[in-house]
């Protein structure tokens, strides 16, 4: 019988997170590169992502909160590395982050914590052009915080809705999006500005900026996987996981919480020590399947929070310690895009939901 030391595990490969970062940095036309790390990089460990992408060369991170900002300040060199902070942030003293501003009265405020601390603040001035979230709306409001003397502003952005969508009336808002930041600018020419994120980056890369900000595409899924003529990309993301148990089920047996499956004939199970803990979703009770063996081993019954239980009755010799693939582009069924589908959401929310517990391994393959 194999012995593995590991329960269920994400193998994070840098070899293709730097793969796409070759990719962006081309279809960009090399602009510096935000990268987007906030929420655990997307799930995939930022231990692991955020020193691996100071290697090849970036050095803007894009956060959502102090503490996420605080963990990058820990694993890079700092301050040399510049971090940004998308969400709502206290400002605090000892660390010279750069702060998004998005209102007239939270830029007042920074500039009241400037003036205590007798220095600037560095901050990127948040425009909403289409979001609805947060962002000032007119040339006044900029104006106001660009004569506020304890901001520095560093640049100007902005947050696409819909520029994952070929559809016409997506360009043409997307489009919108642009001109209205880009008219905004002309009062002040000198400043930089970013709005491209993923969806920017690979279907508008005609846009300006000076910026472009990295997140899905990084972590190698398009932010619509049904465009197919955009660049090839990497899934830096393998989840797995182990045969724990083998067992032969009768006709007519129940299998897991609820009796929602039923045995039709004698069948062979595996139990894999995996579940909605670990961020499997439970949705995916009797519809999710994994590879075993090269095999498609479909889940049976409810997902329960620590483990699954999956058909393996056609597959020969299934055993005890045999590798499971949980997430993995090596076959449709284990594809995060068709899983997302499965789940009626998003490659995003599918990756965020691998739980901390989860060991995350590098690999470079």
């Amino acid at each position: 019988m194999k012995i593995s030391t590991r329960r269920t595990w994400a193998e994070i490969n840098l070899n293709a997170l730097k793969k796409n970062i070759e990719t962006l940095r081309c279809v960009s036309g090399s602009k510096e590169i935000i990268a987007v790390v906030k929420a655990n990089a997307y799930g995939h460990g930022v231990k692991i992502v955020a020193p691996a992408l100071w290697e090849e060369g970036v050095r803007y991170f894009a956060v959502s909160n102090i503490n996420e900002a605080l963990e990058i300040a820990a694993l890079l060199p700092f301050p040399d590395v510049k971090i940004i902070i998308f969400g709502y942030a206290e400002v605090i003293a000892e660390h010279d982050f750069i702060y998004t501003v998005g209102s007239v009265e939270y830029g007042k405020r920074l500039n009241a914590h400037a003036a205590e601390m007798s220095r600037k603040i560095r901050v990127h001035i948040k425009v909403d052009t289409g979001m609805g979230r947060v962002g000032i709306d007119s040339d006044d409001e900029l104006s106001a915080l660009l004569s506020l003397p304890g901001l520095n502003v560093e640049a100007v952005y902005t947050h696409f809705a819909v520029s994952d969508s070929e559809f016409d009336d997506a360009l043409k808002y997307t489009a919108a999006q642009q001109e209205k930041l880009l008219k905004m600018l002309k009062i002040a020419p000198d400043i930089p500005f970013h709005s491209q994120n993923s969806g920017g980056i690979l279907y508008h890369n005609d846009f300006k900026g000076e910026f472009v900000r990295a997140g899905i595409a990084m972590y190698g899924y398009h932010p619509n996987p049904d465009l197919k003529e955009t660049p090839h990309l990497y899934p830096v993301m393998t989840l797995k996981s182990v045969v724990w148990q083998v067992k032969e089920l009768q006709k007519g047996a129940f299998i897991s919480y609820g009796k929602t499956f039923k045995c039709p004939d004698i069948m062979r199970v595996a139990v894999i020590p995996i579940g909605y803990a670990d961020g499997y979703s439970r949705a995916l009770s009797n519809v999710g399947c994994v590879l075993i063996r090269g095999m498609k081993a479909p889940v049976l019954g409810r997902v329960c929070m620590d483990q699954i239980i999956v058909d393996v009755s056609e597959i020969k010799n299934v055993a005890p310690g045999d590798e499971v693939l949980v997430y993995s582009p090596q076959s449709p069924f284990t594809d995060v895009n068709q899983i997302a589908k499965t789940l009626k959401t998003i490659s995003y929310e599918v990756l965020c939901n691998v739980s901390a517990r989860v060991e995350r391994i590098c690999v470079n393959s």
